[in-house]
Order: C-alpha cells, then structure tokens, then sequence
C-alpha cells in the first residue's frame, strides 16, 4: 500500500508532495507545513487538499480519504512497521 501511494506522489509537483508528505506522513500542523515549504497558510492547505485528492482518485480505496484531519490509519501503520524493521 505504501508503494503505491509513493508511486503516486512521485508524478506530483514538488511542492504538493512536500506539503502532502509533511502533513500526512511526518504529522507537521498546518502551520509549521507553511513555515518550512516557505509560503502562506493557505498556500499550504490548497497544495495539501490538491495532493489530498489527487491521492483519493489514484488509489480509490478508501485508505486516503478527502478532508481527514489526520493521517490515514493505514499510512500510520505502514510507517511504523517500516520503522520497526529498521
């Protein structure tokens, strides 16, 4: 699952996928994602929501789902079991 969704970000621009990845994978507040790709609030969320839904559309199983607030269950878990084999 992981792969795939590391797959998909791959075809992204960079800014949308360094938004999406801090936000959903290292759990950054909308508000530090801001600070560290160097643009607005809301600069930030449309490149979340962008990468967010276009994520939605290229898995399409329900794993990612638009609007959540918090990471997918499924990418959290996939992450630690990849750092637990580390």
């Amino acid at each position: 699952m992981l792969s795939r969704v590391y797959a998909a970000l791959d075809g992204f621009p960079a800014d949308d996928r360094t938004a999406w990845l801090l936000r959903y994978v290292e759990g950054e507040k909308l508000e530090r994602v801001a600070e560290l790709c160097d643009c607005s609030l809301a600069t930030a969320k449309r490149r979340i929501a962008r990468a967010h839904q276009t994520l939605s559309k290229v898995i399409g199983d329900g794993t990612v789902s638009s609007g959540d607030p918090k990471p997918p269950v499924a990418l959290s878990e996939e992450k630690a079991k990849l750092e637990g084999a580390e």
